[in-house]
């Protein structure tokens, strides 16, 4: 077999929720023969689950550190377009720059095939010059067929961007550079084949695809848990550390359990210590071991929480942004979870909800029966499905 180049990219979002994926697949990628590099944002989070450190490159970034700029006064991101928006996209000198910095990676790589993760800089250098493969989770790949992004939840308020203008912008500025046009805004995340990864209960777009989504890349496939154990698993962000109550209530729950800190700081470690907490200050992986855990206590991080939907435990979801609080909401309305932002919760509901939650017999046998009706969904292999779009976008 001739050893062909795999160019995979992942631009905007944080945290393990992309690298992981990209990893899965890239290591499935080269046991096929086939020679792949990473460009990623974050290359120490790249590097801290394992990444070949010669493999990585550094993508572009939408801004300073690929930070999330000040929302503007007005601003609320019930839309795609929005959350785009906000980080420059359509902006003519901003778009330009990351066209121009994302066009000079490819042509130094050359790649065969271009696998695409939350990158819209990188879909519009790509898009008829490298085969594509648009990636994503539920939430950060809409639908491209659509005329205009859909509200993400009913609303009357304004869009602080006009989205109708941005895509003006965007299709002068491709124009300009002899580029294909986008005939709509939602294309911006199209590509050559497409491959979207999530639960459908957990897709904010479920009502609008037109293909059935793939199952959710977990590191563990679990069997739903018929007889839980006594821990909590906890996995929380350091932003958390704008909420001091909240980490105090953590801290004071009587109940034994796993804080999944290695991204935490110290300062934010301290109030676990002398609590019947455990503190696992590298990276862990608790799929196997699932059986130990009775509830888990997150930020709506959908590798997490699709893990702990497929083993059946509930789920108390502390979200930090618009995607998570989709999350939340919907395993909310399925009785198996509560959610809260991370800065609106008053210790005493927190501690309250954390105890029921770990205690409510009905609540478990909903999280089981959610569990069973999900394990058909995980019966195949999503990083088989994307490895074979990939092997045919190169034939």
């Amino acid at each position: 077999m001739v050893q062909r180049k795999i160019l995979l990219g992942w631009e905007m979002g944080g945290g393990l929720g992309h690298v992981i994926p990209l990893q899965r697949i890239g290591e499935r990628l080269k046991a096929l023969g086939h020679h792949v590099v990473y460009c990623v944002q974050n290359q120490a989070t790249a590097l801290k689950v394992g990444m070949d450190r010669g493999e990585l490159r550094q993508a572009p970034h939408w801004t300073h550190r690929a930070q999330q700029p000040p929302l503007p006064p007005g601003y609320s991101g019930f839309t795609f377009g929005q959350i785009l928006a906000l980080f420059g996209v359509g902006e003519r000198e901003t778009t330009a720059r990351m066209l121009r910095e994302w066009t000079a990676l490819l042509e130094a790589e050359r790649p065969d095939v271009v696998v695409s993760d939350f990158a819209p800089g990188l879909n519009l250098a790509a898009r008829g010059r490298y085969p594509l493969l648009v990636f994503g989770n539920g939430y950060t790949h809409p639908p491209d067929h659509l005329d205009a992004f859909p509200r993400l939840w009913p609303t009357d308020a304004k869009p602080y961007y006009d989205e109708a203008a941005l895509l003006e912008s965007l299709d002068a500025l491709l124009s300009s550079e002899g580029r294909p046009r986008l005939e709509r805004f939602p294309a911006i995340m199209a590509g050559d084949a497409s491959a979207v990864r999530t639960f459908p209960l957990l897709d904010p777009y479920r009502a609008f695809r037109k293909a059935p989504t793939l199952a959710p890349i977990l590191s563990h496939v679990p069997s739903p848990i018929m007889e839980p154990g006594e821990e909590i698993l906890c996995s929380i962000l350091p932003r958390f550390a704008e909420s001091p109550e909240v980490l105090r209530a953590l801290a004071s729950l009587d109940l034994p359990g796993r804080l999944l800190a290695s991204a935490l700081g110290e300062g934010l470690i301290a109030p676990f210590e002398q609590t019947p907490w455990r503190i696992e200050r590298t990276i862990v992986d608790f799929g196997p071991h699932l059986r130990s855990f009775r509830m888990v206590i997150g930020y709506g991080g959908l590798g997490l929480t699709s893990l702990a939907l497929a083993a059946g435990l509930p789920q108390l979801i502390l979200y930090t942004d618009s995607e998570k609080l989709l999350t939340g909401r919907a395993l909310e309305h399925a009785g198996v979870a509560r959610a809260f932002h991370y800065r609106r919760i008053e210790t005493e509901t927190l501690v309250k909800t954390a105890a029921r939650l770990y205690v409510d017999p009905q609540i478990h046998a909903r999280a089981r029966e959610l569990a069973r009706a999900h394990a058909p969904l995980l019966a195949s292999d999503p990083i088989t499905s994307v490895a074979d779009m990939v092997q045919g976008l190169l034939s």
